[in-house]
């Protein structure tokens, strides 16, 4: 009878170690997990934000107001028109087009802009607010990039 107490014992203990050893790898994993997500969630937002350059690598960056130049865009105000006269849907493919055209016609003056400001990093005046961190001051271009639009 000792025996098989001794056993018992011994099972238990060896029962308790193997799940403590499962919950810490689970609660690896989940940090891992939650790093990843984290980590493409930033690299998501950076992409969202930044319309030239490279956020990670930058000497002169340049901030502006995205939503301006693209409502500046004649496609934008196409679509603003047929819109409010209800002629088509956001989900046409019309609507599609136009917004893919004027965001075609945005992305084209800011690096025109970049280019000839030399500068390496357009971003979002928002974004920039967030993570400006390396001493690099960025000014609003906004103005410029609409004068190159026009």
């Amino acid at each position: 009878m000792a025996k098989q107490q001794k056993k018992k014992k011994e099972k238990d203990k060896s029962g308790t170690l193997s799940t403590l050893v499962l919950a810490l790898s689970l609660v690896v994993v989940a940090v891992i997990v939650a790093g990843i997500v984290r980590s493409q969630i930033r690299d998501r937002a950076q992409k969202a934000n930044t319309y030239y350059g490279d956020p990670a690598r930058f000497e002169r960056p340049a901030c502006v107001v995205y939503e301006r130049l693209i409502e500046a865009t004649p496609e934008h105000q196409e679509l603003t028109r047929l819109l409010g006269e209800k002629s088509i849907d956001r989900d046409d493919p019309e609507a599609q087009k136009l917004m893919a055209n004027a965001e075609q016609r945005v992305a084209d003056a800011i690096a025109k802009f970049a280019e000839q400001n030399e500068c390496d990093l357009v971003c979002e005046v928002d974004y920039w607010k967030e993570v400006a961190t390396r001493g690099a001051a960025a000014g609003d271009v906004t103005e410029s990039v609409l004068e190159i639009m026009r």
